[in-house]
């Protein structure tokens, strides 16, 4: 499989390798490190929905060299809370992904330490999707790293079974980091409806989503207005915000909970 491809587009040409339901082997896996090490020029990388057919080969492709991958997809790969350990230390290392995608897999809240200290030290990532895993309030250990992360704009915590105390945390971390501006949190155990009166203004109100829950155009026009507004104070290093932002944000609040309470 790795060795056509190779052939069709030999190493020091090959920057994009998609392999979606394909068998893959150890020796697939040294040929695609080949393409990802310090000379390579490989910078996406999508594995999906693909069996592994050595029972080590998903552990040499986690440990291989990410050295030019800047997108990165390993989706419904069977992918353990050991193995995500490795691969997080492995680009933590490297640290030039700017989008990962690790979703439908099997990450548990036994990896959220390891992910949000990967949050909280990364220069580069800029998308992160975990939907369909099992990281429950494991979500809470990761809010603090969410909130203070300055290159985080996209997060896709779905399908996860986060409690109602996760989805609260992760509301208020949201709310305090404006560079974030696409959050999906659906089909989640604790996104109840009262939990989306009591919070929905914080867990949307800095988002750019089509998840908006009922958010009127306007009012999401409204609000990129006001966030580039702010960013762009804050490039300029104004220390006081525009005089009509809290009016607009107050007014941006009252839209959204009258809609979700009616």
């Amino acid at each position: 499989c790795i060795n056509t491809v190779c052939n069709k587009a030999p190493a020091p040409q090959l920057q994009h390798l998609s392999l979606i339901n394909c068998s893959v082997s150890k020796e697939d896996v040294t040929l695609i490190s080949a393409l990802t090490g310090r000379n390579g020029t490989l910078s996406s990388l999508e594995i999906k929905t693909c069996k592994f057919t050595d029972g080590d080969a998903l552990e040499l492709l986690v440990r291989m060299p990410k050295n030019a991958i800047k997108f990165l997809a390993i989706e419904e790969a069977k992918l353990n809370d050991n193995l995500c350990k490795l691969l997080i230390n492995e680009l933590a290392n490297s640290d030039n992904v700017e989008m990962l995608n690790l979703s439908y897999n099997q990450i548990t809240k036994k990896s959220a330490k390891v992910i949000a200290e990967y949050l909280g030290t990364t220069g580069t990532l800029k998308e992160l999707n975990l939907c369909n895993n099992l990281l429950e309030e494991g979500v809470v250990e990761m809010c603090e790293a969410i909130q203070l992360s300055m290159t985080l704009t996209e997060l896709n915590l779905s399908c996860n079974d986060i409690p109602e105390e996760g989805i609260k945390k992760l509301a208020t971390a949201i709310y305090q980091n404006f560079k974030i501006v696409n959050l999906n949190v659906e089909y989640n155990h604790g996104l109840s409806q009262q939990v989306m009166k009591d919070h929905g203004c914080t867990l949307h109100l800095s988002l750019q989503s089509e998840y908006n829950h009922g958010l009127s155009q306007q009012v999401m026009n409204k609000l990129n207005e006001y966030i580039k507004r702010n960013r762009k104070l804050d490039a300029q290093g104004a220390g006081e915000e525009l005089n009509d932002s809290d009016a607009m944000l107050e007014e941006l609040k009252n839209q959204a909970h009258n809609f979700m309470t009616n």
